[in-house]
């Protein structure tokens, strides 16, 4: 069987398939226009059927590869998402309005993440504010609508996530970063100069996994590292260099649980591994609740590990309300 795929067109290939057509997007100032004169910006239903998505009559302008996506999700997400929209306040829903009509791309993703029904009636009823209050902080806030890196996923595609809970858990990471920018976690406050990303992934191994041997060329020594290749951070702030800030890489976890939350020490040895070679600058872990005994315990093991190498400890907050 053939590697790979190296197929050659025929001549009537071509004129049936328009292979070097690009694909024609709506603008910005298009879809605004449409969304102000189909809804007014209060709208009763934003796609009510696959006929006005595919043909377009007087409705909102989406490109046929998203058009699939989008209806997918018109029966049940589609009616959650409009009953959460009106009965939020104008200027929430503005917010959203902004949001739907200058990120075209992800409309699907906002339409399916926010309508989730999964996900908390009260959580999503402050995302909108949550958002406004973290952009407004920083603009160039990336990961949330953006990808941090190639590969990754963005916050609000991740939203969507119907698995139990988790769609909770990804709403926290927002509502609690942005309740950090006027109500701090205890030892740190988010500065107007920090810079936020959402989601980036820490190297966690080097070398393949395993034990690996480290000299610092007078005296030699075991390194010891997990298995798992990176550990990933909800949010890390950067703070810019002297005067301004501090300088430092702040790496934020947040854990929402109904109960007592879990860090697996699996992830408890990634962070150890991004503290000592100082790819981060500090640790927090955040939760609603409290995190249970095990993870008390191993906290303090790994600690007392980190305090022998002259590393920053990593922190535990409890009882973290987003509201």
């Amino acid at each position: 069987m053939a590697q790979g795929c190296h197929l050659i067109y025929s001549h009537s290939d071509r004129e049936h398939f328009p292979l070097n057509t690009s694909i024609e997007r709506p603008t910005v100032d298009e879809v605004a226009s449409q969304f102000k004169t189909k809804y007014n910006l209060n709208w009763n239903r934003i796609l009510p059927s696959q006929d006005l998505i595919k043909n377009e009559p007087s409705g909102i302008k989406i490109d046929e590869n998203r058009a699939e996506g989008i209806y997918k999700v018109l029966h049940g997400t589609l009616q959650t998402f409009n009953q959460r929209f009106e009965a939020l306040k104008p200027m929430q829903q503005s917010i959203i309005s902004g949001l739907l009509t200058t990120r075209t791309d992800q409309q699907s993703d906002i339409i399916t993440g926010l309508g989730n029904p999964e996900l908390n009636h009260d959580m999503a009823r402050n995302i909108p504010d949550a958002l406004d209050r973290l952009l407004k902080h920083d603009k160039n806030c990336s990961g949330l609508f953006n990808k941090v890196r190639k590969g990754e996923s963005t916050w609000i595609s991740n939203l969507k996530n119907t698995g139990t809970g988790k769609a909770n858990g990804i709403a926290y990471e927002v509502l609690a970063s942005a309740k950090m920018i006027h109500s701090p976690i205890k030892g740190r406050p988010i500065s107007i100069y920090d810079h936020l990303d959402f989601g980036p992934k820490l190297q966690a191994s080097y070398g393949g996994g395993g034990d690996i041997k480290v000299s610092d060329g007078e005296k030699e020594s075991i390194f010891s590292q997990p298995h798992r290749t990176t550990v990933e951070a909800d949010l890390l702030i950067t703070q810019p260099p002297p005067p301004l800030g501090g300088g430092k890489e702040i790496a934020v976890d947040f854990k929402h649980s109904a109960s007592k939350a879990n860090v697996t020490e699996q992830q408890m040895e990634g962070v150890a591994v991004a503290l000592k070679t100082g790819e981060v600058d500090e640790w927090h872990f955040v939760c609603n609740k409290n995190f249970n005994g095990t993870v008390h315990k191993n906290i303090q093991e790994i600690n007392a590990e980190l305090k022998a190498d002259n590393k920053p400890t990593i922190k535990l907050h409890e009882n973290y309300d987003w509201r």
